[in-house]
C-alpha cells in the first residue's frame, strides 16, 4: 500500500500544506511539480485533483502567511505579553475538550457522508462475527474461532498502522508508536502476571506473541512513516533513507526472532 491511493473523500490538507511549504520556499517550481512530488506520482486523476485544490483553495497563500508567521515567531520579532499567553492558555484549556469533540464530530459527518465504508475493514468485522456465530452453533471450536478473531485483528491492526502513518504529522506519529509500545508492554505483563511460563523469556507464550504482534506494527508504522515523509520530499530514493528503513524493519521484529526462540527452546 502506498500514500497515493486516494479515494474520493479523503482530507488532502497534509499534501497541499506540504505543497505550499515546497513551492514558498523554492523546493519546486511550480504547482504540478509539487503536487505530483508529494504523491509520487508522474500524472493522473490524483495530481490533477491536487492541483485543482491547490489553486481553488488558496494554499498558495496560506502557505505564504504561515511561513511569515513561523520567520517572526523564530526571530523573536512579536512577544506577547505574559498577561495575555496566561490568559489565551486558561480559555484554550478550557474549551479544548469542547472543540476537540466538535472537531471529531465534524469530521465522522463528513467522512460518514461523503466517503463509501472500507471494504477491507467491513470485510474482517463480518469474518469475526462469522466465526463467532460458528463457535456459538457448534461448527467450530471456541479456540480456532478466537484464533480466526486474533488473526483478523491483527490485520486489522497493521492496515489501521499501514494507512495512518502514510498522512501523520511527526508529532501524532511519535503519540502513536508510544501509545502501541505502552499497550504492548501493557499486554505483555499481563500475560505474564495471569498465565505465567518460565519457558518464555517474556513471561509467557501469550506475552511473547503479544509482543511479537505490536513490535511488527510498530515497524511497519515507522517504515510506512518515514516512506511516505521521504517520499515527499523527494529523498526516498537516498541510501541513507533506504538504511533507515532497513534498520527499523530488522528492529521490529526482536519481538519475533524471541517467540522462535523460546518455541524452539521448548520443543
Amino acid at each position: 500500500m502506498t500514500g497515493t491511493t486516494m479515494q474520493r473523500g479523503y482530507d488532502d490538507t497534509g499534501y497541499l500544506r506540504d505543497m505550499a511549504e515546497g513551492l514558498v520556499v523554492r523546493t519546486w517550481g511550480s504547482v504540478d511539480e509539487a503536487a505530483k512530488a508529494v504523491l509520487g506520482e508522474e500524472g493522473g486523476s490524483n495530481v490533477d485533483r491536487l492541483r485543482r485544490k491547490f489553486r481553488e483553495q488558496n494554499w498558495y497563500e496560506r502557505g505564504l502567511s504561515a511561513h511569515v508567521e513561523a520567520e517572526i515567531a523564530r526571530r523573536g520579532l512579536s512577544k506577547t505579553p505574559g498577561w495575555l499567553a496566561a490568559a489565551v492558555k486558561v480559555r484554550s484549556a478550557c474549551f479544548a475538550p469542547f472543540q476537540t469533540l466538535s472537531a471529531a464530530a465534524g469530521v465522522a459527518r463528513a467522512r460518514f457522508v461523503s466517503g463509501p465504508p472500507n471494504n477491507s475493514m467491513v470485510a474482517f468485522s463480518l469474518a469475526t462475527t462469522l466465526a463467532f456465530v460458528a463457535a456459538a452453533s457448534g461448527a467450530v471450536s471456541m479456540e480456532h474461532a478466537l484464533t480466526a478473531v486474533v488473526g483478523c485483528s491483527l490485520v486489522l491492526l497493521g492496515a489501521w498502522a499501514d494507512r495512518t502513518s502514510m498522512t501523520a504529522a511527526a508529532r501524532t506519529a511519535c503519540l502513536h508508536l508510544a501509545g502501541l509500545a505502552g499497550l504492548t508492554f501493557a499486554v505483555v505483563a499481563a500475560f505474564a502476571f495471569v498465565h505465567p511460563s518460565t519457558s518464555f523469556t517474556l513471561g509467557s507464550s501469550e506475552g511473547a506473541m503479544a509482543a511479537a504482534a505490536g513490535m511488527t506494527t510498530m515497524g511497519l508504522y515507522a517504515t510506512s512513516f518515514v516512506g511516505a515523509k521521504t517520499r515527499r520530499s523527494g529523498t526516498r530514493s537516498n541510501i541513507e533513507v533506504a538504511c533507515l528503513i532497513a534498520a527499523l524493519a530488522v528492529v521490529s521484529q526482536v519481538g519475533t526472532a524471541v517467540l522462535i526462540h523460546d518455541v524452539a527452546v521448548a520443543l
